[in-house]
């Protein structure tokens, strides 16, 4: 048994500051310095020497298996020209073996020159001799070769699938064809490519204090390499993943015995403000035809909510624009009016340009947000104002007026579109482009442990230091109750422990 002491513990309870923590895999006690010797003699006292000490993190939204793969491939997201990079394109092709598949990733991810994708010409002429499978950064297009193209049409040709002529023509995947190239990753990776991938996911997620993830994993509708993974995996981990299958098969979840169903891949009610594909009410200001797309129609939609929420399963789907974000709620309520539940914490995954309407009926029918707030940090509101105007680009992540109608928010990174680290979230929550939507320090730290942890009904293990809790905590460089608000980004995590073992030191 251990006390920590010797530095600000914040146990996001009341109190809110304690002086100590007395724990072993569970808290026993978090208060007065004092009275922790007092009913603890046998607990051995380490000085936390200024150091603050916070919950674990627990991320919401995150694709651990997809972002593993991403992270430890070729990117060539900084990229501003074609010839920057077919030159990458070139380089990574001497370091395939025979059979391998080239995966790059982050296509336009700054904007390119040209101001287009690169042909299929040009991708058979840099990798003639291997499928080259290059995803762009938004991961809502594909572009490959022509050997990956025959592959690929060859795959979902098995399934009664088949391209559109435009993507065939020119060697860029959109929408179900996209989802498919994604869905043969796992299938086409070698052995030493995943071990990679999966050293590469147990790092971010340590190193970042994460001590929970509500990963949003499957790229198949059944029989899911990443799924049966993951599985496999329960409880030898140190951090807790809370699996989410991203199938509409139900029956498929309930085999395995999952509790949560939905995410992004096929559970996604629309797409992207980049391509295009985010599903408003009023049309993209650059282009005054397009309202962007629905995945599913009103009926599709109603089937399977029905079908999940009766075999008492939590759903989650993602949508961006704020016709999407109607369609779900639509939904939701029709499921809801027939089937009544009270504790359901059905989610809606980004919530990201939404309008007063939709919130309040958000907190009516008792809906739960996993946002990202680090959207904010990288992508202020005024890079949206091209897609869709100023007035709507300002109700992006709109997290005060979500908080002030009392809908229960997650914090996520959505990895691998972002970085893991939470106190980028923090940040971009305290220091919204748009100013009516900034909130507390307390409240953004709140995203990430305790409101975080209801998301997944976790409230009881995690999410805030109580006795009885599993002692999951971060030990970090700063305290963010008082440091500079523009400062909250250069704060470190030091140490993450897990069920009381350090399972990671700087």
């Amino acid at each position: 048994m251990k006390l920590y002491f010797g530095g600000p513990i914040i146990t996001m309870e009341e109190p809110l500051i304690a002086e100590s923590i007395v724990f072993d895999k569970k808290i026993h006690f978090a208060g007065d310095f004092k009275k922790a010797k007092e009913k603890f003699p046998e607990a051995v006292p380490i000085d936390l020497k200024g150091k603050t000490l916070l919950p674990g993190f627990i991320d919401t939204h995150a694709h651990l298996s997809f972002a593993g793969e991403m992270v430890t491939q070729a990117s060539v997201f900084h990229c501003t020209s074609i010839d920057e990079v077919l030159n990458i394109i070139s380089k990574e092709v001497e370091k395939l073996g025979e059979q391998d598949v080239l995966f790059i990733n982050g296509y336009a991810g700054m904007p390119i020159a040209e101001a287009r994708n690169l042909t299929l010409e040009e991708m058979d002429n840099v990798v003639p001799n291997h499928p080259l499978i290059l995803r762009t950064a938004s991961t809502h297009g594909t572009l490959v070769n022509s050997r990956a193209l025959n592959l690929i049409e060859k795959e979902m040709a098995a399934i009664e699938l088949f391209l559109d002529e435009e993507d065939r023509k020119e060697g860029y995947l959109r929408n179900e064809a996209n989802l498919f190239a994604f869905g043969m990753a796992p299938k086409w990776m070698n052995e030493e490519q995943k071990r990679i991938a999966r050293e590469a996911i147990f790092n971010s997620c340590l190193r970042n204090g994460i001590v929970s993830v509500h990963s949003l994993e499957g790229r198949n509708q059944k029989e899911d390499p990443d799924i049966l993974y993951w599985i496999k995996q329960k409880g030898k981990t140190p951090f807790d993943v809370r699996i989410f299958y991203q199938t509409t098969d139900v029956d498929e979840v309930l085999r395995l015995g999952l509790k949560q169903i939905g995410g992004c891949f096929h559970c996604l009610l629309d797409g992207d403000l980049d391509p295009g594909t985010a599903a408003f009410r009023e049309p993209y200001v650059n282009n005054s035809n397009n309202y962007g797309v629905l995945y599913f129609t009103d009926e599709d939609l109603e089937k399977f909510f029905t079908k999940a929420h009766l075999a008492d399963l939590q759903i989650c789907m993602h949508a961006i624009g704020d016709r999407a974000i109607e369609q779900a709620l639509h939904a939701y309520e029709k499921v809801l009016k027939k089937y009544p539940k009270k504790a359901h914490r059905h989610r809606i995954e980004h919530f990201e340009v939404c309008a007063q309407d939709l919130i309040e009926k958000a907190k009516k029918l008792g809906i739960v947000l996993a946002m990202q707030p680090v959207f904010d940090y990288y992508w202020p509101y005024e890079n949206y104002k091209f897609y869709i105007g100023e007035e709507r680009a300002k109700k992006k992540c709109a997290l005060r007026p979500i908080l002030d109608a009392g809908i229960p928010v997650g914090g996520g990174s959505d990895w691998p579109v972002t970085e893991m680290n939470p106190f980028l979230g923090i940040h971009g929550a305290v220091n919204h482009s748009v100013p009516s939507s900034r909130i507390s320090v307390l409240e953004a730290l709140r995203l990430y442990t305790v409101d975080a942890a209801f998301l997944g009904f976790e409230e009881n293990l995690r999410g805030s230091l109580k006795a009885g809790k599993e002692a999951d905590f971060v030990i970090v460089s700063d305290n963010p109750l008082s440091i500079e608000k523009k400062s909250l980004e250069k704060i470190q995590v030091l140490e993450t422990i897990f069920q009381g073992n350090s399972v990671w030191k700087k």
